[in-house]
């Protein structure tokens, strides 16, 4: 039996300090950050953060990881989005707040980017994942991101407009509470001001940033499927999305990402 956790990067090297302390020694493996061995039991950490547990009684060696962990009393807010790749639908921005005590009750859930999962593991994670965290989604529809591309030219400048309106209704209503924001990075330098964490693939060292790239995905997957539309941006989504192109403007303008159509 194997089991898993989606561990923050911030207790990496506490883990491991804590296994080597009661008894388990170092070892090989490939692909590892560390891994550890004591009499037939295996802790490996893999650079996704996620933390394999398996050999002798992985479900005793789980809860004493997590029971000898302080409880966690800052709340944990992570942010991604989906669909900037795709010619069809919007680009979903998605928040998911943590509450402390749900914290290490996410990591169990193990949630991965979404981009690492196949489609129907990303509805599943989000039904798992619904009852521990609160969803914020800011959804730019085709129409209003093809009139706000017109007028800023930048991708990443809506990215941040659109991040920032999302995070001021977070941030007031976390005023009075100790929190963190984590927002994956999406250039070289943070837009954002000192109280927001931007890091690049911080879904790999963040369990509530890989939490809102399942919720963002989920999102854009189902825009997607009711209108019978292809994902990303193959050749086959390109043919589809040219004929609507140069068959009806409007429908267009309300379906497509028009500058990535005209820019590929």
């Amino acid at each position: 039996m194997n089991i898993t956790l989606k561990l923050p990067v911030h207790y990496w090297e506490t883990v491991k300090d804590l296994l080597i302390s009661h008894g388990f020694t170092p070892i090989r493996k490939d692909y590892t950050l560390w891994a550890l061995e004591k009499k037939g039991q295996y802790v490996h950490l893999y650079p996704s953060g996620i933390l394999l547990i398996q050999g002798k009684d992985p479900q005793g060696l789980k809860e004493f990881i997590l029971g000898s962990l302080p409880e966690e009393k800052v709340y944990r807010v992570g942010c991604d989005e989906s669909g900037k790749g795709d010619f069809f639908g919007p680009i979903v921005f998605s928040c998911v707040l943590v509450k402390p005590e749900n914290y290490k009750r996410l990591w169990e859930l193990s949630p991965k980017d979404s981009k690492d999962i196949k489609e129907e593991e990303v509805f599943r994670k989000a039904e798992l994942l619904r009852p521990v965290v609160d969803v914020f989604t800011e959804v730019l529809e085709p129409k209003e991101f093809n009139r706000l591309y017109r007028e800023h030219r930048n991708l990443n400048t809506l990215m941040t407009i659109t991040y920032r309106k999302l995070i001021s209704s977070i941030k007031e209503l976390l005023k009075d509470k100790e929190h963190t924001i984590v927002i994956d990075g999406y250039r070289l330098r943070s837009p954002f001001d000192g109280g927001v964490i931007f890091e690049p693939d911080a879904e790999r060292h963040y369990p509530e940033v890989a939490s809102a790239s399942i919720f963002a995905r989920e999102s854009l997957l189902r825009w997607l499927k009711e209108r019978n539309l292809p994902k990303g941006s193959s050749s086959q989504a390109k043919i589809k999305a040219l004929e609507i192109y140069h068959k009806d403007r409007r429908l267009a303008e309300e379906l497509l990402k028009i500058s990535f159509l005209e820019s590929k």
